[in-house]
């Protein structure tokens, strides 16, 4: 056989070993690997939630990309991370930020998260789960969310300003909520607001309200009167919800509906400090 013609032939074979190489299929997600959905107490307010990767496999796996998708969000949500190793009978979460709720969705709308990922005999592919949510978050945060949209569309309930009266352990915050009517049709009924392991009311457990608002209402205030809940330094540097007080609301069809009253970062460090005062942590 001539040189040009021997050349050719391995030359052919080598593109034919190519071919198949780039034609392989892609890997199948391994046995055992499952995704939770949940929410830590640090994701409430910045409406974070955590894509448990659990691997009950015999093997480790490497994600590279994830993409979680529900009808009760407006849109899928990429995880945006390095390539993170999930070892054999080990759990990763992977963060990521939620957009608006879609209210329209049916509650039992399932999730499912779309992992891309590399295997130690350096096969990839990418799989779609459906995605269990053991403690209900995802159900949680869509209906606080439309509850709250609901309520805004007929009057804007707001953390505005904070005052303090008194010194040191005898000293007392008063929390300013507004209440502005948008002139929207609708009506619904300001139960109670609740305290936090951080904040309490002077009495009692929660600041009862009782109050019926509607769109035409005239626009009004309500003062919480607020004491720490407890003075134990590790507990208040460590905390992240103490100051997401939770609103209790009742509308013709929600008879208990609830939404973290909206406060800005200003208002919520005073009080963290009145608090640190209050105990004797400040200066």
């Amino acid at each position: 056989m001539g040189g040009r013609a021997g050349t050719a032939i391995v030359a052919a074979a080598s593109v034919l070993i190519a071919l198949t190489a780039c034609s392989s299929p892609p890997a199948r997600l391994p046995s055992g690997v499952e995704v939770n959905v949940k929410q830590y107490r640090s994701d409430y307010e910045v409406r974070r939630l955590q894509l448990e990767v659990i691997n009950r496999g015999k093997a480790p796996i490497t994600i590279t990309a994830a993409t979680f998708r529900s009808e009760r969000f407006t849109a899928p949500i990429a995880w945006h991370g390095r390539p993170t190793e999930v070892p054999a009978g080990i759990t990763r979460d992977l963060p990521v930020v939620l957009p608006a709720a879609r209210c329209s969705a049916a509650a039992d709308s399932p999730s499912r998260v779309s992992l891309s990922f590399t295997l130690p005999d350096g096969g990839h592919g990418r799989h779609t789960v459906r995605a269990t949510d053991t403690l209900g978050d995802v159900a949680r945060v869509t209906g606080q969310g439309c509850l709250e949209e609901a309520v805004d569309r007929i009057a804007r309930v707001e953390a505005t300003a904070l005052g303090v009266t008194g010194d040191g352990p005898h000293s007392v915050a008063h929390l300013t909520v507004s209440i502005s009517p948008t002139g929207s049709g609708g009506a619904f009924t300001l139960e109670r607001v609740a305290g936090t392991v951080l904040l309490q009311p002077v009495s009692g457990q929660d600041w009862p309200i009782g109050e019926t608002v509607s769109g035409t209402s005239p626009a009004g205030t309500v003062i919480l009167d607020i004491v720490p809940n407890r003075c134990d330094a590790h507990a208040i540097g460590e905390d992240k919800v103490g100051t997401l007080l939770p609103v209790h609301v009742s509308t013709p069809t929600v008879a208990d509906g609830r939404f973290t009253l909206p406060l800005d970062g200003t208002i919520r460090d005073r009080l963290k400090d009145f608090v640190a005062r209050h105990c004797g942590f400040g200066s």
